[in-house]
């Protein structure tokens, strides 16, 4: 599992971004750099609260690299699936 703290200012974002998808390589899915970078967007979105950080978790589950947003209480979760 990887943990990774992104500050609620827009020019960190795309570090997010960028270890993302090094992970996704890492643990053997093909990530589209673009998709990518939509979902983690999509991710923080949905559970951003003000200026307060992000905390994103990578993790490999069962075949799947699980994505994990969380901020203030919420939570949010992308899959993508781990070619055999």
């Amino acid at each position: 599992m990887l943990r990774l703290s992104v500050p609620a200012e827009d020019s960190l974002r795309a570090i997010a971004a960028e270890i993302a998808l090094k992970v996704a390589e890492y643990v053997g899915t093909r990530a589209d750099p673009q998709s990518l970078t939509a979902t983690l967007e999509e991710l923080a979105t949905s559970v951003r609260s003000g200026g307060k950080d992000v905390i994103y978790e990578f993790r490999q589950l069962e075949g799947e690299l699980l994505i994990e947003a969380r901020c203030e209480g919420r939570t949010a979760q992308a899959r993508r699936q781990i070619p055999a």
